[in-house]
C-alpha cells in the first residue's frame, strides 16, 4: 500500500494555501518585489518557469504523471522545487521527496539550488545525497591493505586514512587525491557484506545510510534510484513524490541495471570445477565435460563471425571499430543447433551433480557452482527459443579479439510498474523528451507508461516550455551540403579535417567539435593538431572530462574535440563556447537495444518511429550545449550532407531559427558576434 491520496476537504484547503504561495513567490519575482540577501543573486521572472511550476503544482495536488519538456534556461530546478517546497510547508503528509537525476555531478548542483530555496524561503528541509555504495571507501578495506603493505604504498594509505578521519568523510567525491586504481581496491562493493562486517559500528556509510532514511529531500542518480527500488529501499518505499530530472535518460538507467553478461572463460571454469577439484574423475564425465567446452567454444567462435559480419555489413559509420562498439545484435535462430547441443550436455552434467550428490553421498562445498551451471542452462534455454525468447541479446567485443555475450530483459514492465505504479505524484522534467513528431510519445513508450495500470491514476502530457533565449538574434545554424557523404569514409574524413579546420578559424577557437566515432575523431585530430592555429586543440581521453570542460571553459580560445558524454550535460557559458560543430548526424549505428525496439514495427515505419527519434532526441542533446545564458551567441555547424534531408525535423525539435548553407553567412556572423574583439582578421573573398 502506498502512501497517499489527496480525497479530502482538509487537504483542499492545504493545497489551496500551498497553490496560493507558489504564484505569489513568482508573483514577486514578476513585480520585482523579491528581495534576498544572498549579493550577487538576481531574480529574473520567466513566464515558463512560472507556468512550469504551476503545472507541478497540480500534479502533486491531482496525483499525476507529468511529463514536461522544459528548454534551457527555464530554470527546470526553481520550476520544481518551489511546488515542493511550498508543499511541503503546507499539506500535511508530505514529507519525503525523491530526485533523481542522470548523474552525480548534477547531484551536487541540485543540493546546491535547495540549499539556496532554503535559506530564501526560511523552510528547513533535511536533504541528503545518495549514491550507489562503490561511491564509498570502505575503512575495513583500507586497513586491510595498511597491514600488508610497504613502503610509499603504506604511507599513500595512512595518508588516505588520515584525510577520512580528519573529514569524517569516505565519499570518492570529497576524496580527490586517490587515484582510480587504489579507490578499485579499496571502494565498497557489497551491501550484504557490510551487515557482517565487524567495522559496521563505527561505519559512516552506516551513518550515510541512515541520514537518507531520515532526510525530507533526497537527491540520487537514476542508477542509484533504479537499484534501489530493485533492493526494495526504505527511503524508495516512504516518498511521497518522485521526480526525475534529465529524465530521458531513465529508460538506459533501467536497461543498464538490468544487464547480464555471459563470458566463455567463467563457463569453462565453473564447468571444469569438478573435474579439477576430483568431484568428476571418472572417465566418462571426463569425456562429456571435454565435449561440452568444445561445443561451447564452437558456438562462442560461430558467434564472433556472424557478429563481425553484422556489424561490418550494417554499420552506419563505416570508421568506427568492432570494439568502440557495445550492443551488437545476436541472432541466435543461425545457431540453434549448436545451442540445443549445448542445452543437453549442460542439461546431463546437472543431473549426474545431483545423482552423486544424492546417491553416494559425495560432498560438494560449493553449491554456487551448481547454481551457475543452472543459470548457463536457463540462458542457452533461452536462447534456443530465438526471436520468442524473454532476453534480448548481443555481442560485445574486446582487445584480441575476445567477445562476451550479454542479455537483458525485453520487457523493463516490471521494473516500471514498481516506480510509476505508486500511488503518489510523478514529474518526468528534461530538455529532450519530445520525438520527431513533437509528442511525448515515444518517451512513454520506452518506459512502457502506456502499459502503466494504477488505480486514479493519469499520465499527462504536459506543456512544452520553450527556451526564453533569443535563438533568432545569437545563433546560427549552417548545415554543409557539399561534404562527401559519410559511408565514403576516406573522402568524408579529408573533407571534415578541410572544413573543421576552416571553421574553427573563423570563430577564433572557442569550439566544441563533436564526434560519433572515436576512431573518426582521432584521425581528426591526429591532422589538425600538428598545425598552429594560435589557439590550443584538446581531445577526449587526454585528461579526465571534468578536467577537460575545467580547462576549456579557462582557455577562452581552445578546441574541444569529443564524443559519447560531451554530447549532453557539459554546461559551458559565456565566450569560451560559441562554435559547436557536429560532424555527423548522430543515428545510432548497431545496437541491439534499437533493433529489438525497431522490430515490433514495420519496415517502413521503424525508421520515423526508433532511428529518427533517437537521432533527433541526441541532436537536440548535442546543439543544446551552445546557448547556455542569455547573453551567449553562437553557430552550430553541421557537416553531414543528409542534414538537408532531415532539416525540416531538426527545426522542429530544436530552438534555431536562422538556418544557412552559405559559408559567407558563418563568416559575417562571426566576425558581427564572436571574433569582433579580436583585433583585425581575414575578411573572406566571396
Amino acid at each position: 500500500m502506498y502512501n497517499f491520496m489527496w480525497n479530502d476537504d482538509k487537504k483542499d484547503i492545504e493545497f489551496k494555501k500551498a497553490s496560493n504561495e507558489v504564484e505569489e513567490f513568482f508573483g514577486n519575482i514578476r513585480d520585482k518585489k523579491l528581495v534576498t540577501k544572498n549579493k550577487g543573486v538576481k531574480f529574473v521572472y520567466r513566464k515558463g518557469q512560472h507556468m512550469f511550476a504551476r503545472d507541478v503544482m497540480t500534479a502533486i495536488r491531482d496525483n499525476q504523471i507529468l511529463l514536461v519538456q522544459a528548454g534551457v534556461g527555464i530554470g527546470k530546478s526553481m520550476g520544481y522545487l518551489i511546488p515542493i517546497f511550498s508543499s511541503f510547508d503546507k499539506v500535511s503528509g508530505f514529507d519525503n521527496i525523491v530526485i533523481s537525476t542522470s548523474n552525480i555531478g548534477l547531484q551536487q548542483q541540485l543540493l546546491t539550488d535547495i540549499k539556496f530555496i532554503s535559506n530564501l524561503l526560511g523552510i528547513d528541509i533535511k536533504v541528503s545525497i545518495a549514491k550507489g555504495i562503490n561511491n564509498y571507501a570502505c575503512i575495513k578495506e583500507i586497513d586491510r591493505l595498511i597491514s600488508v603493505s610497504g613502503g610509499k604504498n603504506k604511507e599513500l594509505l595512512l595518508e588516505l586514512k588520515h584525510m577520512i578521519d580528519k573529514k569524517e568523510t569516505i565519499d570518492r567525491d570529497e576524496l580527490v587525491l586517490v587515484s582510480d586504481k587504489v579507490w578499485e581496491q579499496i571502494q565498497m562493493k557489497n551491501r550484504g557484506a557490510c551487515s557482517r562486517c565487524n567495522y559496521s559500528r563505527e561505519c559512516l556509510f552506516r551513518n550515510i545510510s541512515k541520514d537518507i532514511n531520515k532526510s525530507d529531500i533526497v537527491i540520487t542518480n537514476h542508477a542509484n534510484f533504479v537499484k534501489s527500488v530493485i533492493d526494495d529501499r526504505d527511503y524508495i518505499n516512504n516518498a511521497d513524490m518522485f521526480v526525475f530530472d534529465e529524465a530521458h535518460k531513465l529508460e538506459e538507467a533501467i536497461r543498464n541495471i538490468g544487464e547480464n553478461t555471459l563470458n566463455i572463460n567463467n563457463v569453462r571454469r565453473d564447468i571444469n570445477y569438478y573435474v579439477n577439484n576430483g568431484l568428476l574423475c571418472d572417465k566418462s564425465s571426463i569425456m562429456d565435460i571435454d565435449e561440452l567446452i568444445a561445443d561451447i567454444d564452437k558456438l562462442f567462435s560461430g558467434i564472433r563471425k556472424k557478429s563481425s559480419y553484422y556489424f561490418n555489413k550494417n554499420r552506419d559509420d563505416k570508421n568506427i571499430k568492432i570494439t568502440d562498439c557495445d550492443k551488437i545484435p545476436l541472432d541466435s535462430r543461425y545457431f540453434l543447433n549448436d545451442i540445443r547441443v549445448i542445452i543437453i550436455g549442460l542439461d546431463k552434467l546437472i543431473k549426474r551433480i545431483n545423482y552423486y550428490k544424492m546417491n553416494e553421498g559425495r560432498y560438494f562445498s560449493n553449491d554456487f557452482v551448481i547454481n551457475n551451471l543452472k543459470g548457463y542452462l536457463k540462458i542457452f534455454e533461452d536462447m534456443a527459443k530465438g526471436s520468442n525468447s524473454r532476453n534480448i541479446y548481443w555481442v560485445n567485443y574486446y582487445r584480441n579479439n575476445k567477445i562476451h555475450i550479454g542479455y537483458v530483459q525485453k520487457s523493463n514492465i516490471n521494473i516500471t510498474q514498481n516506480i510509476f505504479g505508486r500511488d503518489i505524484p510523478i514529474v518526468c522534467t528534461s530538455g529532450t523528451l519530445l520525438d520527431a513528431n513533437g509528442s511525448y510519445n515515444y518517451f512513454k513508450r520506452g518506459l512502457s507508461l502506456d502499459k502503466i495500470s494504477s488505480v486514479n491514476r493519469t499520465v499527462v502530457d504536459g506543456r512544452v516550455h520553450k527556451s526564453p533565449y533569443d535563438y533568432d538574434k545569437n545563433s546560427l545554424f549552417y548545415y554543409d551540403t557539399s561534404i562527401a557523404n559519410p559511408k565514403n569514409i576516406h573522402e568524408y574524413i579529408l573533407g571534415l579535417i578541410d572544413k573543421i579546420r576552416e571553421l574553427i578559424k573563423i570563430t577564433n577557437g572557442r569550439c566544441l567539435v563533436l564526434f560519433t566515432s572515436k576512431s573518426t575523431m582521432e584521425s581528426v585530430y591526429k591532422v589538425l593538431s600538428k598545425e598552429d592555429f594560435g589557439f590550443d586543440l584538446m581531445m577526449q581521453g587526454q585528461m579526465s572530462n571534468s578536467q577537460l570542460c575545467n580547462k576549456f571553459e579557462s582557455d577562452v580560445k581552445s578546441c574541444l574535440f569529443a564524443t559519447g558524454a560531451f554530447w549532453e550535460g557539459v554546461d559551458i557559458k559565456g565566450k569560451a563556447l560559441c562554435n559547436v560543430i557536429i560532424t555527423r548526424l548522430p543515428f545510432s549505428n548497431v545496437d541491439a537495444i534499437t533493433e529489438y525496439k525497431a522490430s515490433e514495427f514495420s519496415k517502413e515505419e521503424a525508421f520515423n518511429m526508433v532511428y529518427l527519434n533517437d537521432m533527433v532526441q541526441k541532436i537536440a542533446q548535442g546543439t543544446g550545449r551552445l546557448i547556455r545564458g542569455s547573453r551567449d551567441k553562437g553557430i552550430i555547424c553541421c557537416l553531414d550532407s543528409r542534414c538537408a534531408k532531415y532539416i525540416d525535423v531538426i527545426k522542429r525539435c530544436t530552438p534555431y531559427t536562422n538556418f544557412t548553407t552559405d559559408i559567407n553567412d558563418v563568416y559575417d556572423f562571426s566576425s558581427k558576434y564572436i571574433t569582433n574583439r579580436d583585433g583585425k582578421r581575414k575578411i573572406r573573398k566571396k
